[in-house]
């Protein structure tokens, strides 16, 4: 085993680590001096050495307390920056294994190397690269604030994910009875929606719904439901369009149901709060894992409100979790 010296370039002082062999040796701040903000630059490797001497003392400073913290981030959407926040009070170092699916694994991840990590504060960071990028961010810390953790432990945080709101590339609606279908007989409408990429000009497409919802949508079993007390027409489509085979439509593009057809006029119109739900469900997204008790109101997301919590990726849609209403009473079926 090897020891690796670094030395401060703020404070000056020296400490010595063992070599990792994972290479997490890559520290981005001060680990030695209590609040110093300077970078740790690696002077030399000693070989063959179990462990390295320790930091003396420097008058008028306090050394970090060394304890063990990861913290994992897993990023679900392919983005050329990941805002991590991690809330750990420290300035880690950070290891990043990419999503790289084969034929054999689809769930193959190599590690790579961020462009560049930028230091926000003690809590957060960003992570740049220079493609679009999903996988994982693994965050450690050697030595912390000794204000922040309690016990010498690992501590884990997992991060909250965007939440898949299609199924197998299908979009499951609520559209309000008295607007989709103010006559008898239900008829197809349509849906514009606006996707912005990260290079390029926005792509405006229209999707035309299901008369009934398609067998791919966990709410294939249902035609009517009642969501607060009012009566709504289930609906789907498939989102996929010829831009997102070509990667007009990117991964990691973001959003927005903009407009609505009633008729078969082509009259588009404003969509209303309370008018068009999304539908939720959860894997394996089987009639049996519908949401009941939760829906997005796409009008909560538009050019001035929540504008990046729509976005698409891998021929899947996603949402953050943070437009979800919770609602009471249950959604049930009117059918």
């Amino acid at each position: 085993m090897a020891v690796v010296q670094f030395k401060c370039d703020t404070c000056k002082r020296i400490i010595e680590l063992p070599r990792d062999p994972q290479g997490l040796e890559i520290i981005q701040r001060c680990i030695i001096t209590e609040g110093c903000r300077g970078k740790l630059l690696q002077q030399q490797i000693f070989e063959n050495f179990i462990r390295g001497t320790p930091t003396p003392p420097a008058q008028g400073l306090e050394d970090w307390e060394p304890r063990k913290a990861l913290f994992n981030y897993t990023q679900t959407i392919s983005r050329s920056e990941w805002v991590i926040e991690h809330n750990m009070g420290i300035f880690p170092s950070v290891q990043v294994f990419a999503d790289a699916p084969t034929i054999n694994d689809p769930n193959n991840r190599v590690e790579v190397t961020p462009q560049d990590i930028i230091t926000i504060d003690e809590n957060n960071i960003k992570l740049i690269f220079d493609t679009n990028t999903s996988g994982v961010a693994q965050l450690i810390a050697r030595e912390t604030d000794p204000t922040v953790f309690n016990k010498k432990e690992i501590i884990e945080v997992q991060s909250l994910e965007p939440l898949q709101i299609t199924a197998n590339a299908y979009l499951s609606l609520a559209t309000l009875s008295s607007i989709d279908s103010p006559n008898p007989t239900p008829t197809n409408i349509d849906f514009e929606i606006v996707y912005f990429p990260a290079e390029g000009a926005s792509i405006t497409k229209t999707y035309s719904t299901d008369l009934i919802p398609s067998i791919e949508s966990p709410w294939s079993s249902q035609t009517t439901i009642l969501i607060k007390g009012k009566v709504f027409n289930v609906r789907s489509f498939s989102i996929l369009v010829p831009e997102m085979s070509t990667g007009e439509i990117s991964n990691g593009s973001t959003f927005q149901i903009t407009r609505i057809d009633l008729n078969p006029t082509s009259n588009f119109q404003d969509i209303n709060p309370g008018e068009i739900f999304i539908l939720l469900a959860r894997e394996p997204y089987t009639n049996f894992d519908t949401i009941t008790n939760k829906i997005i109101d796409v009008t909560d997301v538009s050019p001035t409100q929540n504008t990046f919590s729509f976005i698409f990726s891998q021929g899947e849609m996603y949402s953050d979790i943070s437009i979800i209403q919770n609602i009471y009473p249950l959604i049930r079926s009117t059918n």
